[in-house]
């Protein structure tokens, strides 16, 4: 199945669509900010692509995207017929035809190397440089979760960062910074909004932690920021 039962940010799920990378951003609107790019991982991958095949079209390895979903469907409505199956999309020249673009909530480093893979190709058969940016334009897309921007709100912060977790074979694990941007983040959500959010989210928030604890964030950082900002919310 494309989406599962109980997924975070279910209303905001738009479908799977085929994205290509001039239409790609990797700054964050909401949340965290995008990790820094890490160039051995970009080219361990691209040397998996090259033995082993993309993957970027197999459901575990989908990366995750938001975008404005009101323009998104208005660009839809005049450029793709009725008869376009609603299961999957593809949104090429979706930012040529509305300056907004796709922002990369988990994924940057597969899409790097994936251009990185594309352009090595192209340069060891000599095409010209600019070919080779058509080529890219054309050849760097993966397929990839959407979901509406205007539905995510910061109150929907949990399940934003929950969203964003990588669990993906190929993702490159989370640095010590990234694990601790993410449970200040949480934290400081449940102790504006305790009163006011809903089980699932509290629910959500705890399996996150759990998850963020176990992947080797220094748990004694964590305990100080438990005390101070979840104030034994336990």
């Amino acid at each position: 199945m494309d989406y599962q039962p109980g997924e975070p940010l279910a209303n905001a799920f738009m479908g799977i669509m085929k994205v290509y990378w001039p239409d790609l951003t990797f700054e964050m609107s909401i949340g965290t900010k995008q990790r820094e790019l890490n160039t051995t991982h970009v080219e361990e991958l691209a040397a998996n692509y090259e033995a082993f095949g993309l993957g970027n079209t197999l459901p575990e390895h989908y990366i995750k995207v938001f975008v404005n979903g009101k323009m998104f469907r208005k660009w839809k409505q005049k450029v793709m017929p009725s008869t376009t199956s609603e299961n999957f999309i593809d949104t090429q020249h979706f930012c040529k035809s509305t300056a907004h673009r796709f922002e990369v909530q988990a994924g940057m480093h597969r899409l790097h190397a994936l251009k990185k893979w594309v352009v090595d190709k192209a340069r060891s058969k000599n095409i010209h440089a600019n070919e080779i940016e058509n080529i890219v334009a054309q050849e760097v897309n993966w397929h990839a979760k959407v979901y509406d921007l205007t539905l995510v709100g910061e109150d929907d912060i949990v399940d934003v960062e929950f969203l964003r977790w990588n669990e993906d074979p190929v993702g490159l694990p989370d640095s010590e910074g990234d694990l601790w941007r993410r449970q200040l983040k949480i934290a400081a959500l449940l102790s504006r909004h305790d009163d006011t959010l809903d089980q699932e989210k509290k629910q959500r928030a705890i399996q996150l932690q759990a998850r963020l604890s176990g992947a080797g964030y220094r748990k004694d950082r964590w305990t100080r920021c438990w005390k101070s900002q979840w104030k034994g919310r336990h």
